[in-house]
C-alpha cells in the first residue's frame, strides 16, 4: 500500500510491482522493474528514499533514515529478506544478505556483497567489489567475477518478477488436495545459483562472525615460532594444543588443526626449545565433520574467554587441597586467525583438576584441548 505523508506522495514506475502488504510512505521514488515484497516498510516520512531501476527489496525489509537525509539504492541493488537499511547508499548491483543491518551514513561501492546477518556500523565506507561479513562487519576479500555473476543471475529473476506478478498473481482459494500434476518451473538453474550464493554467504558469515568476536580477545603479535607463523598466514583459523616441558628436556609438542576454505588439515610438530631443532611439520588427513564439531564447541562455549592460571595460583576450585607438583608441564591452547593470537595456558591442569576440582574455566580448557588431541591422535577423526 502507498501512503501520503504531509505534502509527499510516493512515486512508483508502472513496470514495478509493490506488494499490497508492503508499506511505502511519503517521499519515496521507485524506478523501473523494481520488486517490493510483502512486509517491507519503506518510510520516506523524515527524509527521502530513492530506489533506482532493477532493484528488489524483499520480504520484511526496513528502509528508513534520520530527518533531512536520503537513502539511495542504485541500479540492480538486491536487498535480501529481512535486511535493514538506515541512512545508507547502496552501490550498483550490490547484494545485501538476509537479515543484514546497514547503519547510518554507510556507503557501499558498486558490486559489493554483504553476507547474511552482518552488521555494518555507522559511517563505514567500502570500495567497489568488497565482500563484507561479520559483526561488526569488515571486508574479508574482493568479490570475484564468479560471485558477481551468480548475484547478477539472481537479480535478473527479481527484475523479471514484477511483470510476472502483474500477469499471474491474484488472490485465490486454496485447493483441498494436490492436483495430479504440479506445474513445472522453467528457471530452476537460475534459482539454484541464487540459493547457492545465499548458502555460501550465510556459511561464510557464520564463520566470520565468530572469528571476528574471538579476535576481540586476541593480540596482534608476531609469533616467534616460524612454523606456527607460517600456518597462521596460510590458514583462516588454527587451533593448537601444546605441551611445554621445562625439566630435563625443554621441548614443546604440538597437535594442530588448521582450516582454510572450509577444509581442515591436522598436523603434529615437536621442537626442542634449547637446540631449536624441530621434527618438522607432519600433516595428516582429518575428518572435516569432527573438526567442525570441535570448532562449534569452541564457539558455543566461547573458549577464547578462558583466563588461564597466569603461571600461579594453580590449585583453585571448590576443594582447596594441598596440591603440588614439581617439574611439570604447561599446557597451552592457541587460537590463531590471520590477524590475532589468543594464547591460553594452565600448569599441569589435569593433575590440579584431579587434586582440587571445581575450577570451571580449567575444566572447560581441558575439554577444549582434548577435542584437538582426540582428532589428531586418531588421525582420521573417527571414533576408536
Amino acid at each position: 500500500m502507498f501512503y501520503q505523508f504531509k505534502e509527499f506522495t510516493p512515486v512508483a514506475h508502472e513496470s514495478s510491482f509493490i506488494h499490497p502488504q508492503a508499506a511505502v510512505t511519503g517521499n519515496v521514488i521507485i524506478g523501473k522493474d523494481v520488486y517490493i515484497g510483502p512486509g517491507a516498510a519503506i518510510r520516506g516520512d523524515w527524509g527521502g528514499v530513492i530506489i533506482e531501476d532493477g532493484c528488489n527489496v524483499q520480504e520484511n525489509c526496513v528502509i528508513h533514515m534520520f530527518p533531512g537525509v536520503t537513502v539511495l539504492l542504485k541500479k540492480s541493488a538486491h536487498i535480501g529478506h529481512g535486511a535493514i537499511i538506515h541512512v545508507a547508499t547502496i552501490g550498483k548491483n550490490c547484494l545485501i544478505g538476509m537479515n543484514a543491518v546497514i547503519m547510518d551514513n554507510v556507503e557501499l561501492g558498486d558490486e559489493c556483497i554483504v553476507g547474511a546477518l552482518s552488521f555494518i556500523k555507522a559511517d563505514e565506507k567500502f570500495l567497489s567489489r568488497s565482500l563484507i561479513v561479520g559483526n561488526p562487519a569488515k571486508k574479508i576479500k574482493e568479490v570475484t567475477d564468479e560471485m558477481i555473476a551468480w548475484k547478477t543471475e539472481g537479480t535478473k529473476l527479481y527484475q523479471s518478477l514484477p511483470a510476472e506478478m502483474m500477469q499471474y498473481w491474484h488472490p485465490c482459494e486454496p485447493l483441498r488436495e494436490p492436483p495430479a500434476e504440479q506445474p513445472k518451473k522453467m528457471f530452476m538453474k537460475n534459482i539454484f545459483l541464487s540459493v547457492l550464493l545465499f548458502i555460501f554467504l550465510s556459511c561464510h558469515n557464520t564463520k566470520a562472525m565468530f572469528t571476528n568476536h574471538m579476535e576481540q580477545y586476541g593480540k596482534t603479535e608476531q609469533l616467534p615460532d616460524s612454523v606456527l607463523h607460517m600456518l597462521q598466514r596460510t590458514n583462516e583459523l588454527v587451533l593448537a594444543f601444546a605441551v611445554e616441558t621445562n625439566a630435563w628436556v625443554k621441548a614443546t609438542n604440538y597437535k594442530l588443526l588448521a582450516m582454510n576454505n572450509n577444509q581442515w588439515k591436522g598436523y603434529t610438530y615437536n621442537i626442542n626449545n634449547t637446540t631449536h631443532v624441530s621434527s618438522g611439520l607432519k600433516p595428516m588427513e582429518v575428518s572435516d565433520d569432527s573438526c567442525n564439531a570441535a570448532w562449534k564447541f569452541f564457539q558455543s562455549w566461547e573458549v577464547w574467554k578462558i583466563k588461564g592460571d597466569n603461571g600461579g595460583n594453580f590449585c583453585t576450585g571448590d576443594k582447596k587441597n594441598n596440591c603440588n607438583i614439581n617439574d611439570g608441564a604447561t599446557w597451552r591452547l592457541l587460537l590463531l586467525t590471520k590477524e590475532k593470537v589468543i594464547d591460553l595456558s594452565y600448569y599441569e591442569p589435569e593433575y590440579y583438576e584431579n587434586c582440587c576440582p571445581g575450577n570451571v574455566e580449567r575444566e572447560l580448557f581441558l575439554q577444549a584441548v582434548n577435542k584437538i588431541k582426540d582428532i589428531v591422535e586418531k588421525k582420521d577423526g573417527s571414533e576408536m
